[in-house]
């Protein structure tokens, strides 16, 4: 059974078992786990992304989402950033692998790295939404209170919790000159 269009193809569990014995094209199977991903039914993606990586190991976009799939349904956190940063070369310019090994690194708790990963995405694409969304997610620390004492100190602590309290909004917005009535 060749997938002719992948949005013809009811995605059943039943269908799926069928594309995946008899499907030997690895772009249809990755196509349709894009799709399947897109209506959030990940085991179904995860299997998807596996069979075509299986196909064509060498292409990174196959590995790239195989490793993100992984990582999400299966919570096979070290072998997911492996598939993820084996997916990109140096020279690599495309912004979805950066942003699938970045969703890696937050499941693992890495901030820093995800972070990274985020920020070369943005040096390839610098307008794209999905990372700037994400970017924002993830916040920003803002400097220590107290600039002479360490960021774990108790004082600079306390003085950042209340600072968090009192201005819940950003203050650079408020004196944007859009905003100033006059």
């Amino acid at each position: 059974m060749a997938v002719k269009d992948v949005d013809s193809v009811s995605l059943n569990r039943q269908s799926i078992d069928t594309v995946l014995t008899k499907e030997t094209d690895p772009e249809k199977l990755f196509s349709l786990g894009l799709s399947c991903y897109r209506q959030k039914k990940l085991p179904d993606a995860r299997r998807l992304f596996s069979r075509a990586c299986e196909l064509k190991p060498e292409e990174p976009r196959y590995a790239s989402y195989c490793g993100l799939l992984l990582a999400l349904v299966m919570r096979k956190l070290k072998e997911a950033q492996k598939l993820c940063e084996g997916a990109i070369s140096p020279d690599c310019t495309a912004v979805e692998l950066f942003y699938n090994l970045g969703r890696v690194y937050l499941m693992q708790g890495n901030r820093e790295k995800a972070l990274q990963s985020f920020r070369k995405g943005l040096q390839i694409d610098p307008d794209n939404a999905v990372i700037h969304r994400e970017l924002e997610n993830i916040g920003t620390r803002k400097k220590p209170f107290f600039k002479s004492l360490s960021r774990d100190n108790p004082l600079n602590r306390l003085a950042g919790m209340l600072r968090s309290k009192l201005y819940k909004h950003n203050p650079v917005d408020l004196y944007t000159p859009s905003k100033i009535v006059r």
